[in-house]
């Protein structure tokens, strides 16, 4: 008993002891986090809500030029390429496929607000990495060049710079892994090198380096087993599964307890449909990587493969299978 309280006054002290601009920007990171996952789940005006409300918090601090420091540049940058790909969620959704590869690439000239964000960005990172090596943790120069390598994979002429983007971050986000302790840093870290992973492999199906894009589809948590996916997706299935209809006596009926439980249901069902829709989203890198993996077996032609991993994603993605069998047949 006596070491939890010691420990919870060691937690209330390392609160207490952060500046409202760290916590602020701790807040306003939380929101462009939770922003990221409502594009996933195309709610997007929970999505631009969180990201204004972010940037207004960070304006605040960023107008100021006395309290600059990475960490709110570096948020900066993060929340207008949030915006970004809000204002271009149908874009990218609808672009055009770049054949052989199945990956969407939208051309340059479709873009909305690139200049008024994205270059934004593009200009305050790269003026925040030629910091001092001392100023910057390797968290912070992870997450510099993740940003920058989102940047560059938007134009089909730098993804080459993009590339090299992501090989700089996942080796700053490796040191950072090592030498952070806190269990939601590292977590978030874990997160960013699986996004990194699939980004890779994304640059290289969009260069048509199909065996460079499977080896690093396979040098991930599932390997070679395509196996890894069965299990993965049987979650899915699992989680749509309801629970029985409840059943009421007359008297339960008499006394209005029908409507409170009916109640009760529709706030369970919107909570229950969230959740799963959250699931999906996790899931979703795992499906992306599945269909990466596809479109390379395809292209390497090794057809055994090809048709085993189709087989898996048409149990949990049916249409996306669907659609990644026409789009090949019409290739041939």
């Amino acid at each position: 008993m006596k070491k939890f309280l010691v420990l919870i006054s060691l937690i209330a002290l390392m609160v207490a002891c952060q500046t409202p601009q760290q916590r602020s920007l701790k807040k306003a990171n939380t929101m462009l986090n939770m922003a990221e996952i409502f594009i996933n789940l195309n709610q997007l005006d929970r999505a631009r809500t969180n990201t204004v409300e972010a940037m207004k918090i960070i304006d605040s601090y960023y107008r100021i030029p006395s309290l600059s420091n990475p960490e709110l540049e570096i948020a900066y940058a993060k929340a207008h390429l949030t915006l970004f790909e809000i204002k271009n969620y149908t874009v990218f959704q609808s672009a055009e496929y770049r054949n052989p590869s199945f990956t969407r690439l939208p051309y340059m000239n479709q873009y909305i607000g690139y200049k008024g964000y994205v270059v934004k960005a593009k200009k305050t990172l790269l003026q925040t990495s030629k910091k001092s090596k001392t100023d910057l943790s390797n968290l912070q120069n992870g997450t510099i060049n993740h940003l920058l390598g989102n940047i560059n994979s938007y134009d089909l002429e730098t993804l080459s710079q993009a590339e090299e983007s992501y090989s700089k971050a996942r080796s700053f986000y490796q040191k950072a892994l090592s030498e952070n302790t806190d269990y939601n840093i590292q977590d978030q870290i874990k997160k960013d090198l699986s996004r990194i992973l699939l980004a890779q492999a994304r640059m290289n199906l969009l260069q048509e380096k199909w065996a460079t894009a499977l080896n690093i589809l396979e040098s991930g948590d599932i390997g070679q087993n395509l196996d890894g996916f069965k299990a993965i997706f049987e979650n899915l299935d699992n989680s749509k599964k309801k629970a029985p209809e409840k059943k009421y006596s007359s008297r339960q009926l008499f006394w209005g307890r029908w409507w409170k439980d009916r109640e009760e249901k529709m706030k369970s069902t919107q909570e229950d449909d969230f959740n799963l829709k959250l699931q999906k989203f996790m899931l979703r890198e795992y499906q992306q990587n599945l269909s990466y993996r596809i479109v390379c077996y395809h292209n390497l032609h090794k057809y055994k493969h090809f048709y085993l991993a189709v087989k898996i994603l048409d149990q949990a993605y049916p249409k996306i299978a669907d659609n990644m069998l026409d789009y090949f047949e019409n290739q041939i």
